[in-house]
């Protein structure tokens, strides 16, 4: 200190102490209200923050959620720096602390250099700057665009850039007759059919093949929705259920050494339907499968391409749950719509939101061609070489889907 005085160094010291103290209230302070508020934006999201996910596509991708990551990250590291150095201060010169380097190396440089990193990937300029806020502006004008587009007889009032997103029931996507809107529900996966929790014995879907068991020797399973008619007259029996094929889902011969087809996809059977679907499978940075469905708007399985890049939209993603296993399954706007079961539970689907026929459909389809990954991408596969080429077969007067391979 100036005046060289015992008395002069003991008052510093304590003004630092009394620093670090009102460091460590503020900062605490600060992370419980970013809690609150990252919670409550998250129980009732904006239409600027549901477009978003805590998990982006790639790593390197940037989000609002990502960056309050990065800012809990820093502000820990901060607040452990800061107890730290009070403790290294309330000790005294002669401390042990303060008298073995390798502490201020380890809690002092080591920290705050992980701080710098992680600002340097979660910095906020990445959602905050000009050019990102441009960004996600001509993402909504996109897709406002592409509603009003494929609406055309339909005049919306537009009132401002954020409104809504329209719901399940109003697909931008699809000319069909307005739905009903299904309820939530609870699925099993048993054998060929799919059923309610609640009801067993009425299945609702139904498969052609197992896909869950080994070995298998085919490369397409259709897929079925089981519609039972209620009888006109209250004394007639009760029919049998109708089947209405949807979907075809494929998984091609061979389609990891290949690159002129998807390895997991889905074909629609008819038009007016969604379209088809392909899974792009990947590998997120703690080595877990995440799987996003993209679809190529009112294609079928007899157009030639199955898929068109250039117009690919998200419909769900699936990404491995941090506790108890399983899939959470999310829209395109990051919002939960079913999660599957977890270890012990089986093959089970937790359809969470609200939505119309053919969005159930399409959750449906891909929740079974995922847990066909499973089973044709598992060791055992792998080990046994239960998989071979299939001999594809023309059904007149439409082809196999699997035949464009």
């Amino acid at each position: 200190m100036a005046s060289g005085t015992i008395s002069a160094m003991n008052t510093g010291e304590n003004v630092t102490i009394a620093g670090l103290c009102v460091q460590l209230v503020f900062f605490s302070v600060f992370i419980i209200v970013a809690t609150i508020f990252h919670y409550r934006i998250r129980k009732n999201p904006t239409s600027r923050s549901a477009g978003t996910s805590i998990f982006p596509r790639h790593w390197r991708e940037a989000t609002w959620e990502t960056v309050m990551l990065g800012l809990y990250g820093a502000s820990v590291l901060i607040l452990i720096r800061s107890i730290f150095r009070l403790i290294e201060y309330a000790q005294g010169n002669d401390g042990y602390l303060i008298s073995h380097e390798v502490f201020m190396y380890v809690f002092d440089a080591t920290l705050m250099f992980i701080t710098m990193v992680g600002m340097s990937l979660f910095h906020p300029s990445k959602v905050l700057s000009p050019l990102a806020k441009a960004e996600a502006s001509l993402d909504r004008s996109y897709t406002m665009t592409t509603e009003l587009r494929d609406e055309p007889t339909k005049p919306r009032k537009m009132e401002s850039i954020s409104d809504p997103p329209p719901p399940y029931s109003e697909s931008p996507i699809s000319n069909t007759p307005e739905q009903e809107t299904l309820p939530p529900t609870t699925l099993i996966l048993s054998n060929k059919s799919i059923h309610t929790e609640t009801a067993p014995s009425t299945p609702l879907y139904q498969v052609s093949q197992d896909i869950s068991s080994l070995p298998q020797k085919f490369t397409s399973v259709k897929f079925e929705r089981l519609e039972t008619s209620t009888p006109l007259k209250p004394e007639s029996k009760s029919t049998e259920p109708e089947k209405k094929h949807i979907f075809y889902l494929a998984h091609p011969a061979h389609a990891q050494y290949r690159k002129d087809v998807p390895a997991y996809y889905i074909t629609s059977v008819s038009p007016g339907s969604l379209g088809n679907i392909r899974f792009e499978v990947s590998k997120s940075r703690f080595q877990k499968i995440d799987f996003r469905a993209l679809l190529s708007p009112r294609k079928t399985m007899e157009d030639k391409p199955l898929f068109c890049e250039d117009v690919e939209t998200t419909l769900f993603s699936a990404k491995m749950k941090w506790t108890g296993g399983g899939y959470r399954w999310t829209d395109a706007r990051g919002m939960e719509v079913a999660f599957e079961g977890g270890k012990g539970e089986g093959s089970k689907l937790v359809v969470t939101a609200s939505m119309d026929q053919d969005m159930r459909d399409a959750l449906i389809a891909l929740w079974v061609l995922r847990i066909w990954y499973d089973t044709a991408d598992s060791s055992k596969a792998k080990a046994d070489g239960e998989f071979t080429l299939a001999r594809c077969c023309y059904i007149a007067p439409t082809v196999d889907p699997t035949c464009f391979i």
